[in-house]
């Protein structure tokens, strides 16, 4: 548990352009978005990665509780 303190906390792109491309209804503003795709791109990335990472440490966690040693 002591090596999750040296985690950076994440900030994830995909949240804030989620929130810049919106329009005032909540849905994707077309007009905005399509600028910005390479962006969008990267941020889907960024989640995609983030997200492998947390299932390998939630697995890994899992697997170190089942353990009896």
């Amino acid at each position: 548990a002591a090596s999750l303190k040296t985690v950076p906390e994440a900030r994830l792109r995909i949240i804030e352009l989620a929130w810049e491309l919106s329009d005032p209804s909540g849905n994707l503003d077309e007009a905005k978005a399509v600028p910005r795709m390479g962006e969008i791109r990267e941020a889907c990335q960024q989640a995609a990665d983030y997200a492998a990472a947390t299932k390998k440490l939630a697995e890994n966690l899992k697997a170190c509780l089942s353990d009896p040693w």
